[in-house]
């Protein structure tokens, strides 16, 4: 059947002394991914048909959009509230931690696993709710500055970050070439993209600017 039972063991002196106890049903509760057909089976986000019987995914230990993220060939369904499979076409199943970055649309994880980029989201509502991503042209992409972290929203010279709005583009990013050169938080070139971006080297003292190998 589609439920399984829960005993409860009688915790008496008696039950552990003669290591014989006679248990009673506390309970029912449904048992995942127990649907006999293959349609069934593969309408929930939770459970794939394999080999002839319905089994849960290697997604579904996941139980929020942070742990399905690290999980490789999975994405989060925010209406379901599932870490479901990705599209059989996920180019980013099986690429070796070496290979993610030169990889289009892969991200590598902290924990060493290669997973898909925003673009594993093929409908808007859950690309709207990774905080990463945002929809671009009917696109989900990766968001500018979609950091949770302050280490992590810093690590990119393109973001700011603030204890009540969160990570945001730095304001360099919107300067025009005048307003750009004259505010000396941000620094102008015509070979970047946007050309005006936070200016890094904001050193006074010439010993800590020669510490810094990016200036």
């Amino acid at each position: 059947g589609g439920y399984y039972c829960s005993y409860a063991m009688p915790a008496t002196a008696a039950a552990a002394q003669a290591q014989v106890a006679t248990l009673k049903a506390v309970g029912c509760l449904p048992k995942p991914c127990s649907y006999s057909t293959e349609v069934a089976c593969e309408a929930d986000l939770a459970c794939q048909f394999v080999n002839g019987q319905c089994g849960a995914t290697t997604c579904s230990s996941a139980t929020d959009l942070t742990s399905c993220n690290n999980l490789p060939g999975c994405y989060y369904d925010y209406t379901t509230k599932t870490c479901a499979v990705t599209s059989p076409s996920d180019a980013c199943v099986g690429v070796s931690a070496s290979a993610c970055a030169t990889t289009k649309g892969c991200v590598l994880t902290e924990g060493g696993q290669c997973t898909s980029g925003c673009g594993k989201y093929v409908d808007s509502t859950n690309c709207a709710n990774d905080p990463d991503c945002v929809v671009q042209d009917g696109q989900c992409v990766a968001k500018l500055c979609g950091s949770l972290t302050k280490e992590s929203c810093l690590s990119n010279s393109k973001c700011a970050w603030d204890d009540v709005a969160g990570c945001s583009p730095d304001h360099c990013l919107t300067l025009s070439a005048s307003e750009c050169s004259a505010d000396a938080s941000c620094a102008y070139s015509d070979g970047n993209s946007p050309p005006c971006s936070k200016n890094i080297c904001t050193y006074t003292n010439e010993a800590l600017c020669i510490t810094d190998a990016s200036c």
